[in-house]
C-alpha cells in the first residue's frame, strides 16, 4: 500500500475529501517524525511502537578505546502491536 493508497482509504471510510484525508495525516507523520528525532516512542495502541535506537558506544579497532557512535546512524525500530498481530494471524 502506498501513502496515496492509504490516504484515498481513509477518505472513503471517514467520509472526509481527499485533500483533507491528506492533510490530516501529514499532520500525524509530521507529528510522528518530531516525536521520533526527540528519541521519544509513538505508540498506536493494538497497532504498534515506533522508537529510535539509542545512542551507544562502539570500540575503536586501532586501539579498542570505547568512541560514540554518531547520531546520523540512528534507526528506527517498529515493534507490531498485540491487536494487529493477532488480526494478522488470523486472516
Amino acid at each position: 500500500m502506498t501513502r496515496k493508497e492509504l490516504v484515498i482509504a481513509a477518505a472513503i471510510r471517514s467520509g472526509y475529501s481527499t485533500s483533507r484525508a491528506e492533510a490530516i495525516m501529514a499532520l500525524f507523520f509530521k507529528a510522528a517524525e518530531g516525536f521520533l528525532a526527540r528519541n521519544e516512542t509513538v505508540q498506536l495502541r493494538n497497532f504498534g511502537t515506533f522508537k529510535t535506537t539509542p545512542l551507544r558506544l562502539g570500540r575503536k579497532n586501532k586501539h579498542g578505546k570505547p568512541i560514540r557512535v554518531p547520531s546520523h546512524t540512528r534507526r528506527v525500530i517498529f515493534t507490531v502491536g498485540r491487536g494487529l498481530a493477532d488480526r494478522i494471524e488470523r486472516t
